[in-house]
Formats: C-alpha cells, structure tokens, sequence
C-alpha cells in the first residue's frame, strides 16, 4: 500500500504482486481532509493517509498472514509501532493498527508517485485557500508578555477584562488594520454611511472590516482562538469585536464560527447529558462467515414471484438479492440458502435474523444445530440491530421504485 498526504487531502494505492512477479494496483483511494485534519503537522497528515488506508481496504488488510508492506515518503514513520512518545491521537491510531500485521518503509517522494498525484487532486482542494497552514496569530515572545500581563490580573480586575483583553490584543491588531487598508480602497460593496480617516472606513465609530471571509478568520483568531481571550463563547467573542469593529452579518458570521471551533468542542464542557456508550457488535474474521438475512415485501407480482430475500456478508458488505415469495416453508428457504449462497461461500458461523415465523420455525433451529450455524435474532421493534441489511433494503427499494417508475 503506497500513501501520501498533501495539505488539504491524502491518497493512497493498493497493489498485489500477480503471476508475472511484479506489483499490479487493484485500488486506489483519494479523499479530502476535513478542517480539523487540514490542521495536524505533516507528521500526523502522512500518519492519517496511512490509517485511512488501511480502514478503507480493511476486508482486505485486515488478519493477513503476511505484512502488509506500506511505503510512505515520511521517513520518520518508519519507526511508528516502536517504543517512543506520541500524542493522544497518535495512541489512538496505534490502538486501531493493532488489527493489522503491517511493515512500513520509506520511499523517496519522486518514486511515490502515484499516491501522490492522488492526495493532490484539483477537485479535493478546499476554497479560498484554505489548505494553506495557519500562521500563528501571536509571535511567541509577545505571547509570553500576554501571559505574564494575565498573572498579574487580581480579583476586581476580572470586571474590565473585555477592557484588558482588548488592550493586549492591540500590540496584534496593527497587521489587521494595514490589510483593511489595502482591501477597503478597493472593495466594491462598501456599505452606506461610512466616514474616512487614515485610510479606514468608520461605522458606527467602529472600524469597518470588509467582509473578506480571509480577513475576518484573522480578526477571529486573534479575538477568540487567542490564549488571551481563552475561546469565549459566541455572545463573549462578538462584545470583545463590536468594540472595534463592524460589518453587516456579524453576528451570524461570528456564531458559525465559533461553532465550528474544534478547540471549543473538544475542551468545553457540555450541559446536555451524555449519550450512552456504543456497544458495537464483533467484527466477524473472514468474509461470508457472519451474514444477515431479511424479506422485501409484499411486492407486486413479476414471473410468480412477490418479495425478495436478500443476504448480505457483515465484512464484505457483498449482497444477493433472491426473487422469492412471502409464504414460502422454511424447507424451501434452506434449499435457497442451499442454491444461491452456500454453494459459493459455504455455510456461514452466524447468521443474523429478524423474528420471522421462518428463522424461528422448529425445522430451521433444527437444520443450524446440525450445521453448526448460530442463529442470532434481532431485538424486538429495533431494527437498527439489522442495520447493515435494512441499509441494503432501502437502496434497493429507492432502485426499484424508479426503475419500476421509468
């Protein structure tokens, strides 16, 4: 498996070596990074392609009895399973490649061609730029002034501190106001009832901000990623701007953006009570040995026949939809499972069912006890206990029913 990472997307290339001794490609996987990922260092980003990779071809990879050799152009990764000190995320990564037996080795970027071309797909690329890596917002020895002028903060101080947080930040704003300089000039849309000094539009006595989504991702940086401002919620964060600044859709702009803070959501507490904890059901080891079964209809009639008995494989995901009918025996069930899927898988270890007369019938339970087949059957009213078959339903329906419309 070949991986790259480029800013904003990672790709990946699955080959087997065939009969005549080399490497032939058999999948290849392209995707972009969401904001959150578009964020990690490089070392993280070729780590993600990797994990990425792996559960993408997971029926694949996964339990092989031989490594599975993975070339990346990160050569630091190459000592990724061994002993050292990783982060959070990369401890989690480490936890999900247990399930594989793997090797990594590092291949120079100008031989890892392939992969690359996919992590740097045209179509992949987010807008406005925002691939590019941001720029910190505070140089590092002025944030250490801001760190020690919030030590020396007392008690009664806490009642100006939109007054003090606005004061610090001011040593910061100066870059802000010379790029509004430049837009301002040139900015068509300017809204009514501006007045000019120094080359900035006021409003309100507010400095006008074009509404430059670019321009306005660093005004919030500065006023709620801040370590000054702390992330203050959407109320907090609009009384430090609107002390400042203006433009039209403040508000709603400044609410969506903090809403999309990563930080907030993960450090912030919540006043919701938390959802239950997932209780995932196993992963069977080999394809065709855990399947789900259910019953499409009442249908109308085609060729005699008036639903259809659909079998799916829980690790493939591979699925045969049957033609049969509604009041068919459990003997000429067994005999379709016999015709259709257990002369080309063989006979399965689990199959899970809804509580149909038929899987419950006396001569079925009779039938898997010979076979050595475990019936598992779902919750009453839940279906989500069959979810991957129900999944398999609804596209078929949605199929069906414009093929039949057609």
């Amino acid at each position: 498996m070949e991986t790259n990472a480029s800013n904003y997307a990672y790709g990946a290339v699955l080959s087997q070596k065939q009969a005549d001794g080399r490497h032939h490609p058999i999948r290849f996987m392209s995707k972009s990074m969401n904001a959150a990922e578009r964020n990690y260092g490089i070392p993280d980003k070729e780590a993600l392609a990797i994990v990425k990779g792996l559960q993408h071809w997971r029926h694949y990879l996964e339990r092989t009895t031989l490594p599975v050799q993975i070339l990346t152009d990160h050569k630091n990764l190459e000592y990724f399973g061994k002993p050292r000190m990783l982060n959070r995320r990369q401890m989690r990564w480490l936890e999900l490649l247990t399930h594989y037996l793997y090797e990594i080795h590092y291949r120079p970027g100008d031989k890892n061609c392939a992969a690359d071309a996919l992590s740097r797909r045209e179509e992949l690329r987010p807008p406005d730029g925002e691939d590019d890596q941001p720029a910190s917002l505070i140089p590092a020895d002025r944030f250490m002034e801001l760190s020690a002028l919030e030590a020396e903060m007392t008690q009664s101080d806490w009642e100006g501190l939109a007054d003090i947080i606005i004061a610090a930040l001011a040593i910061s704003d100066d870059e802000i106001l010379s790029e509004t300089r430049k837009i301002a000039a040139e900015w068509q849309d300017k809204p009514e009832g501006l007045t000019w000094e120094d080359g900035l539009g006021r409003k309100d006595g507010r400095i006008w901000i074009p509404e430059s989504d670019e321009l306005w991702r660093k005004v919030l940086g500065l006023y709620h990623d801040s370590p000054v401002t702390g992330h203050l919620g959407s109320s907090g964060t609009l009384e430090l701007v609107a002390r400042s600044y203006w433009r039209r859709d403040m508000t709603d702009w400044i609410k969506r953006y903090v809403q999309g803070c990563h930080t907030c959501h993960r450090a912030k507490h919540r006043n919701q009570r938390e959802l239950g904890k997932m209780q995932p059901i196993p992963a069977p080891d080999g394809p065709w040995q855990w399947i789900q079964s259910d019953f499409v209809g009442e249908l109308p009639k085609s060729s005699g026949f008036n639903a259809i008995y659909v079998v799916s494989d829980r690790l493939t995901k591979m699925s045969h939809f049957i033609p049969t009918t509604t009041d068919i025996s459990a003997p000429d069930l067994m005999k379709i499972h016999i015709r259709h899927i257990w002369k080309l898988h063989g006979t399965p270890l689990v199959h899970g069912t809804d509580r149909g007369s038929t899987f419950t019938a006396a001569f079925t339970k009779s039938l898997y006890k010979g076979l050595g087949i475990e019936p598992r059957f779902s919750t009453a009213y839940h279906p989500q206990t069959q979810g991957q078959v129900e999944n398999n339903n609804k596209w078929m329906e949605t199929y069906l029913q414009m093929f039949c419309s057609h």
